[in-house]
């Protein structure tokens, strides 16, 4: 009887790891799915256009998301991410709903790089998209996470793509 007992104990304790493991997996797989999701939303407001179809099926995208899925799985260093990108999101908008190239040209220090063939970036939208990207995986796991020296390079990969997309962007402009 005490065999049974032993074997009838153990057995239960292998279900209820296994019962656990297996949630720990379907929470992983949905958070991954709503990490991607987000991301892949923010990254199409950052590059279409404000009046575009396209723009206004991610921006009701972003927002289901955040006022669903979001507020159980994420992490306060996404939410903060997220607020990052909406805010360089907002500031985009305004810039490119106005014309502000004659209010812009007034004020001298940006008469200045004008003058000089410089870009003037009002606020770096895609570097927000990019932390939103980092947060999310670092919120995704240990096989995930990087370490600080990897996002150190992580992050100067991003800034050096950056700069690359930009020199495209100008050539084809030309």
């Amino acid at each position: 009887m005490a065999v049974q007992q032993s074997q009838f104990e153990t057995t239960s304790k292998e279900q209820a790891k296994a019962l656990e493991e297996e949630y720990h997996r379907r929470f992983w797989e949905k958070k991954l799915e709503v990490y991607i999701q987000l991301c892949h939303a923010a990254g199409v407001l950052a590059q279409t256009e404000l009046k575009s179809d396209e723009y206004q099926q991610a921006q009701h995208q972003l927002m289901m998301i955040y006022s669903g899925e979001l507020q159980l799985l994420a992490s306060p260093d996404v939410t903060t991410a997220l607020g990052n990108f909406l805010d360089a999101l907002s500031s985009t908008s305004i810039i490119k709903s106005r014309d502000l190239t004659s209010e812009m040209q007034q004020m001298p220090a940006i008469r200045d790089l004008l003058n000089k063939g410089k870009k003037v970036v009002i606020m770096d939208l895609q570097r927000s998209v990019a932390d939103l990207a980092l947060a999310c995986r670092q919120d995704s796991g240990r096989e995930f996470h990087l370490t600080d020296q990897e996002v150190t390079r992580y992050k100067a990969g991003v800034e050096s793509l950056r700069k690359s997309w930009d020199a495209f962007d100008q050539a084809i402009k030309k």
